[in-house]
């Protein structure tokens, strides 16, 4: 069943309606111009809390810089889905977790090894470091970076890590490449 969802500038409840405190998402001026929704693919991701069935993170970035192409900030917003008689409310938003030059999108995520919590991705633009945070149910982790692979320029490719989350992949878009780890 549909909790919520969001286009990335605001978070709508099941009903379609503004979520409690749904909007303002990504302050930006690229969000300025797009208030109907981003078109920036992997730019928001939804996790739930681990051991906490009402509370929801929704990890998500916009475009900071438009002639660099990059994102400024990783955020952080969370809902509660018990506000609101049960339709859900935010509590924080835009929390920034990571201030650097980041690869547009391309946020992902995978089960941890323990089968409860996430372990949350993203790139870092012109580098090959991957920028990761743990998931726990007592909150997310500072973020920790990993240098593995190619340095990856601004580009418009997709992550995406196997079912089983023994694969992680990383295209780049336009029939350049792709990586598997």
């Amino acid at each position: 069943n549909l909790l919520f969802s969001t286009n990335g500038a605001y978070i709508a409840n099941a009903t379609g309606d503004t979520l409690l405190n749904g909007t303002g998402l990504n302050p930006s001026n690229y969000t300025s111009l797009f208030p109907e929704g981003l078109y920036l693919p992997q730019a928001c991701l939804i996790l739930p809390k681990p051991d906490a069935p009402d509370i929801y993170y929704l990890f998500h970035s916009t475009l900071d810089d438009q002639v660099g192409q990059f994102a400024q900030y990783l955020y952080l917003t969370t809902i509660d889905m018990s506000l609101d008689d049960g339709m859900g409310g935010v509590v924080s938003k835009n929390q920034v977790l990571i201030t650097d030059m980041l690869n547009i999108g391309k946020i992902t995520a995978v089960r941890h090894a323990n089968g409860r919590d996430w372990w949350v991705f993203c790139h870092k633009q012109d580098t090959n470091i991957y920028y990761r945070l743990l998931v726990t149910p007592h909150g997310i982790s500072d973020p920790a970076q990993q240098a593995i692979g190619v340095v990856r320029n601004a580009d418009g490719g997709q992550v995406c890590f196997s079912s089983d989350g023994n694969r992680f992949a990383y295209y780049w878009g336009d029939g350049e490449d792709l990586e598997i780890f």
